[in-house]
C-alpha cells in the first residue's frame, strides 16, 4: 500500500515545490509554460499512471502499454500545466486565466511543446513498464 501511494506522493511533492517556486519567481511561469512544465508534468504523470496501473496483483503493463500511457500523459500534461500556472497567479499583477484562455493556451502550447513532452513521456512510460515488469517477475519468483 505504501509503495502504491509513493508515486502520486512524489508527484504531489514535486508539484508543491514547483508551486512555491512559481510564487517566489513570477517570471518563471512564462518560461515553464513554453516548454519545460508540460514535459515535466507529462513525465511525472506517465510514471504515476504506469506505476499505479502496474502495481499490485495485476501483471505489470507491457512496454507498449506503458508507452501508450505515456502518450496519454503527454496529451493531458499541457492543459494541466496551463491550469496550474493560471491557478498560481498571485496579486502582484498576474491575472488568472478564464477557461477560454486555458483552452486556447493549452491548444497552442500542445503544438509548441508536443515535440518535447510527447517523446519524453512515451519513453518514461515504456521505462517504468519495463521496471515494473522486472519487479513483478522478481516478486513472482520469490526473490
Amino acid at each position: 500500500m505504501i509503495r502504491a501511494l509513493s508515486a502520486p506522493g512524489f508527484g504531489l511533492l514535486g508539484a508543491g515545490l514547483l508551486g512555491l517556486a512559481l510564487r517566489l519567481f513570477p517570471g518563471l511561469a512564462l518560461a515553464l509554460q513554453e516548454t519545460v512544465l508540460p514535459a515535466v508534468l507529462g513525465t511525472f504523470l506517465a510514471a504515476t499512471l504506469v506505476w499505479y496501473l502496474g502495481f499490485g496483483k495485476a501483471p505489470a503493463p507491457s512496454p507498449g502499454r506503458g508507452a501508450a500511457l505515456g502518450a496519454l500523459a503527454a496529451v493531458l500534461a499541457n492543459p494541466f500545466a496551463i491550469i496550474f500556472i493560471s491557478a498560481s497567479a498571485d496579486d502582484r499583477g498576474a491575472e488568472a486565466l478564464d477557461m477560454t484562455g486555458v483552452i486556447v493556451l493549452a491548444t497552442v502550447g500542445a503544438v509548441e511543446t508536443g515535440p518535447i513532452s510527447l517523446p519524453v513521456a512515451i519513453l518514461t512510460g515504456a521505462f517504468y513498464a519495463l521496471l515494473l515488469g522486472l519487479l513483478v517477475k522478481d516478486r513472482a519468483s520469490g526473490k
